[in-house]
């Protein structure tokens, strides 16, 4: 005679993600209420999206706006050089990438 086997079907635990690490770490959100702060990477997220259906005016705003949180978060500083490149703005769009190159950038701009 058989004995059918259960299989416990229960899913892992939740893990923190990146973007609440990043929440806690920000000085500048952490002092806000906890509906009211922001992720650096999510914002920039919506300026790729926003990039990508070529919407630049509107990208340039979101990744601006993660620049003036955080101006070492590199991500923000790629997504709004290219923006610029796009709206014809080269002065900017090189200052932007130059700015996103951080600890490498003998390694990038030679």
């Amino acid at each position: 005679m058989r004995v059918a086997r259960t299989v416990n079907h229960q899913k892992p635990p939740l893990r923190r993600s990146n973007h609440a690490t990043q929440i806690r770490k920000n000085p500048q959100t952490s002092s806000l209420p906890l509906g009211e702060q922001v992720s650096l990477s999510a914002i920039t997220d919506v300026a790729w999206q926003l990039y990508w259906a070529r919407r630049y005016g509107d990208a340039i705003v979101h990744a601006r706006k993660v620049v003036e949180l955080d101006s070492t978060y590199y991500p923000a500083h790629v997504c709004l050089g290219l923006a610029y490149q796009q709206n014809h703005e080269f002065s900017l769009s090189i200052a932007e990438r130059k700015s996103a190159t951080g600890f490498r950038r003998e390694k990038c701009f030679g």
